[in-house]
């Protein structure tokens, strides 16, 4: 995780957006020119790095319909090239990207938090109407 660290050091607005960005101990928080914001949790684990932010949480998974939210994820899942969506093992909704850890580079993270970012913040909208930190 010293990479990650290295890699976001000083950066607090994503190249290219106006999304602001702070990072400590495996967490980034996009935040974004609405007010909104997503919690990116950064894993490393068998030579891969693992970006994940929850779109709903399992109340709310429970409460739409598991069959429902897996149509969705399907849909979803077929029209995005870098985020996958799934449900966790904890029962919530998710985005994910893996990348492996040998090849990361700093465009490339960035690029990866921003689309995670986006690309939760933009479901979770579609589910609940507002930002659920």
């Amino acid at each position: 995780m010293d990479r990650i660290s290295q890699l976001l050091r000083d950066t607090r607005v994503l190249s290219g957006t106006s999304l602001k960005i702070s990072y400590t101990n495996g967490q980034a928080t996009i935040s974004f020119p609405s007010g909104r914001s997503q919690v990116i949790y950064i894993r490393e684990a068998n030579g891969r790095y693992q970006l994940t932010s929850r779109v709903v949480g399992s109340a709310r998974v429970g409460n739409i319909g598991l069959a429902a939210v897996a149509r969705m994820i399907w849909a979803r899942n077929r029209s995005t090239d870098v985020v996958e969506f799934a449900i966790d093992e904890l029962g919530r909704l998710v985005g994910r990207i893996e990348h492996v850890t040998e090849s990361l580079d700093r465009a490339e993270l960035e690029a990866y938090l921003i689309a995670l970012a986006q690309e939760c913040d933009r479901f979770e909208y579609v589910l609940t109407g507002r930002d659920q930190m």
